[in-house]
């Protein structure tokens, strides 16, 4: 019998991240709060306002959740952050998130917002969401 395929999330991203992701130039994604992800799920890359549209998609290699502190030191320089906007971000926070991402790739057209209302009724992330089935067959 074989495993099922992991639910795919659309994750929401300023349009600086979602490019260096695509360029690979980022490949380290921290969140405040955790994502329900397992390895090896797809990630759509949502790139926010304003560009307001799903514009690659990566695979997730590694769930981390761990020490603020031993996150950076391992990961940091693959975030494309600097050490004060990473504090700043985790400022109050006392656990790292983090998603470890693989295999990025553009999509051969971006979805727009308005095309993941009509089409595929759904919406864009505020942080992340699970991604409709029916976005599957455009990845």
């Amino acid at each position: 019998m074989t495993e099922p395929m992991p639910r795919a999330v659309m994750l929401a991203l300023k349009p600086r991240f979602a490019q260096a992701i695509l360029d690979g130039t980022k490949d380290v994604e921290v969140r405040r709060q955790p994502v329900s992800v397992a390895r090896g799920s797809l990630v759509l890359l949502y790139s926010s306002s304003p560009v307001r549209a799903a514009v690659g998609w990566a695979t997730v290699k590694e769930v981390l959740t761990g020490d603020l502190g031993l996150l950076w030191s391992t990961h940091g320089s693959r975030t494309c952050l600097d050490h004060s906007e990473y504090t700043d971000y985790y400022r109050g926070a006392t656990t790292a998130h983090a998603l470890v991402l693989e295999s990025a790739r553009r999509l051969k057209r971006p979805v727009t917002l308005d095309e993941l209302r009509t089409t595929h009724r759904t919406e864009a992330p505020q942080s992340w969401r699970f991604l409709p089935e029916s976005l599957r067959p455009e990845l």
